[in-house]
């Protein structure tokens, strides 16, 4: 089955055989996995989504490095609609240590018995790892159950939908959503601006209570 938990290292592995031409992605089982009862990683063409590009851009202007150690940066980015938490570095094991911090803090804050709701895109280029977490508060929109055929929506966000590729599988959903709809729904899946800050302070905490202490 889809567990990031006990996976995550041959995420990593993945992406540094991968590299530099593609961005690798992981889709958590109960939000975006195409099979979630088995394993399985997904690859495209570095670039294709537009976060490839952007995140610089991003971390910049709305991220907070939480704490760097050695050569492991970690970032918490808020764009005003996507909530995520980023992982730079050059060290395998460093960037594992931080992950699990990460699954923990995550899953105790969301009270989660399974996998809380993530999905993840990776890359490996010039020797250094980069991994952006989307922490989601929900699998599909409402709009996606919506009774009256002509407001439903079937656009079930994952990690490519994230990355700033929306897919429709339905030819009129495509020509009609609006960048108002779309902002609707993304910020239906992902937590609000109050939880992120709590969990960064949270993650933060546990961070440099692991490093620190």
């Amino acid at each position: 089955k889809q567990d990031i938990e006990n996976s995550f290292f041959v995420f990593l592995y993945f992406c540094r055989d991968l590299n530099p031409d593609f961005s690798v992605f992981y889709n958590g089982p109960k939000c975006g996995a195409s099979a979630p009862d088995h394993l399985h990683f997904q690859a495209g063409t570095k670039y294709f989504m537009p976060i490839d590009l952007e995140y610089e851009q991003l971390k910049k202007k709305f991220g907070e490095e939480l704490i760097k150690i050695k050569s492991l940066h970690v970032f918490a980015i808020d764009d005003g609609l996507r909530k995520m938490i980023s992982f730079e570095g050059n060290s395998t094991p460093e960037i594992e240590e931080a992950f699990q911090i990460f699954y923990s803090s995550f899953k105790k804050i969301t009270g989660q018995d399974e996998e809380p709701m993530m999905n993840i895109i990776g890359s490996y280029q010039n020797k250094k790892w980069r991994v952006i977490i989307f922490l989601r508060k929900k699998h599909r929109p409402d709009a996606f159950f919506e009774e009256d055929q002509e407001k439903r929506i079937l656009l079930s966000p994952a990690a490519v939908d994230i990355g700033g590729v929306c897919i429709t599988p339905r030819e009129k959903d495509f020509e009609t959503i609006t960048k108002e709809k779309l902002k609707e729904i993304f910020t239906e899946v992902f937590f609000d601006e109050s939880f992120f800050l709590r969990f960064k302070k949270k993650l933060q905490s546990d961070l440099e209570l692991y490093y620190y202490s």
